[in-house]
């Protein structure tokens, strides 16, 4: 079997698997491709909704806010109404943006395209792990994309409606093209990604860094192309401010403190009466961090230091600034730390540092079990 059709393969078995776990899904909570979109009765708003949307009895999550941004991608009715914190939401436009250009206006296309979307985001993250595991000679790629695909984090994502699936096959394909030296395509990736979450103009001013610091200078051409991320986000949040009169990172604020501002929280999160399967899960995904910290300074202090080993160390950074607002769920674990999982596997190509798996383990399948239990 050639290589070709291996990866077609293997793509075509990630597709199946998601296709069928979203159809389980489905099936045990009860409604159609609404069920993905965790509609909660205080946000619920049925004229924006078509027949027979499946509605929580709690707040719901963001999906449903995805949902609602869709319908009006460039804030010219009411909708914006509907949403918590609209100009907080809004910042991560590209995902709604795409889902209501694919989904031709039409309501009731809408929950399927966004599910459509965030599956062949997840198909197309496998492809970019893989192509960037054989531009370093790994050559158990097969095995290695099943495991990326395996991530309880993705799993999540998908049955949520969320946007990290399509923020982290941006950031696997900035990096891909990046490394092949196709820099426009790489900023272009990128661009998109810090329009899908605000999160991703970190990956943007790193590698515009690394560019002026590693590559050549006089190529003004690519100094530019990694510039426009930034000066797209600017654009967008000044269109935000325009509309709503609110900058996003005014509501957004509070998710952000101290270094380890939320060590107390967690501790206190797991030992307040909560479910074995509750602390098994937060378990495996401090236990996986506290482990990439110690192997990424590591790395540093022996190796050499890259571009993925660079974003690594900063994400781990970043993810000490969280405040309790972001912790405050069994489901903000998961999802928080799929960046981090994702260049993790970069990392494992490019230094082939086994202790790399352990991590990568403690995020895929090891919570997979007390997630399960969590999870409805």
């Amino acid at each position: 079997m050639s290589d070709r059709v291996k990866l077609l393969t293997l793509l075509f078995l990630v597709f199946v698997f998601y296709t069928v776990v979203s159809v389980c899904y489905m099936r045990v909570v009860g409604g159609g491709l609404t069920v993905f979109l965790h509609v909660g009765s205080r946000f619920y708003n049925p004229m924006y909704f078509p027949n027979g949307t499946h509605v929580r009895s709690d707040d719901g999550y963001d999906g449903q806010f995805y949902y609602y941004i869709a319908l009006d991608p460039f804030i010219k009715g009411n909708v914006y109404k509907q949403i918590d914190s609209p100009s907080y939401r809004y910042q991560r436009v590209f995902y709604p943006l795409l889902s209501s250009l694919l989904s031709f206006g039409k309501v009731r296309l809408l929950p399927f395209i966004m599910w459509l979307i965030n599956l062949l985001a997840v198909v197309g993250g496998v492809y970019y792990v893989v192509k960037t595991a054989r531009l370093f000679g790994v050559k158990k790629w097969f095995l290695i994309g099943g495991l990326y695909a395996a991530s309880v984090g993705l799993v999540m994502c998908v049955l949520r409606d969320l946007a990290e699936p399509l923020a982290i096959l941006l950031l696997l394909g900035a990096i891909y093209y990046y490394m092949n030296r196709a820099f426009c395509v790489s900023s272009l990736f990128l661009a998109f990604g810090v329009l899908t979450k605000e999160i991703g103009v970190v990956v943007a001013i790193v590698v515009f860094l690394w560019y002026v610091l590693h590559e050549d200078r006089r190529r003004l051409k690519c100094i530019l192309c990694f510039s426009l991320p930034v000066f797209l986000l600017v654009g967008w949040h000044l269109y935000i401010w325009f509309r709503l009169g609110v900058l996003p990172y005014v509501q957004g604020s509070s998710n952000f403190g101290l270094p380890f501002n939320s060590v107390g929280f967690i501790v206190g999160y797991m030992l307040s009466g909560r479910s074995l399967a509750t602390r098994v899960m937060i378990d495996f995904f401090f236990a996986s961090f506290l482990f990439s910290l110690l192997i990424g300074i590591r790395l540093l202090m022996k190796r050499y230091i890259s571009l993925p080993l660079l974003l690594l160390l900063v994400f781990l950074g970043i993810s000490t600034l969280f405040t309790p607002l972001i912790w405050g769920g069994n489901w903000s674990y998961p999802r928080v730390f799929l960046y981090v999982y994702a260049l993790l596997f970069i990392v494992y190509f490019e230094y082939k540092e086994q202790l790399i798996l352990l991590p990568i383990l403690g995020m895929t399948f090891l919570p997979l079990i007390p997630f399960a239990a969590l999870y409805r």
